[in-house]
């Protein structure tokens, strides 16, 4: 996995993520699902631009396909990386490689 060459922080839900993120922490990649329960990747991007744009640049946007016409336009719009479920670890450990190599 990507904790053989990272240190790795979970969070289970968008709401953990934020008080993470909120309370200070600092990632060089943020891996996000676009849904979720309770809110989505696009709208805890939107709450990270308000309150922590150098954060909300470092998410990366994991998806299993299935979109609405919505997330189609903000996946268009998004400068944000997205990368397709189900992962590819060797695709999945070069991008957080170069996303670190950048920080």
């Amino acid at each position: 996995g990507l904790s053989d060459a990272h240190d790795v922080t979970t969070a289970n839900a968008p709401a953990a993520a934020l008080a993470l993120v909120r309370g200070g922490a600092l990632f060089d990649v943020i891996l996000c699902d676009l849904m979720m329960p309770g809110m989505t990747g696009m709208d805890l991007l939107e709450v990270l631009l308000r309150e922590r744009p150098e954060a909300a640049g470092r998410v990366v946007f994991m998806t299993g396909g299935a979109l609405s016409n919505r997330t189609e336009q903000f996946l268009r719009a998004t400068p944000n990386r997205v990368i397709l479920k189900p992962l590819e670890l060797d695709e999945l450990r070069a991008l957080v490689a170069t996303m670190v190599e950048k920080s």
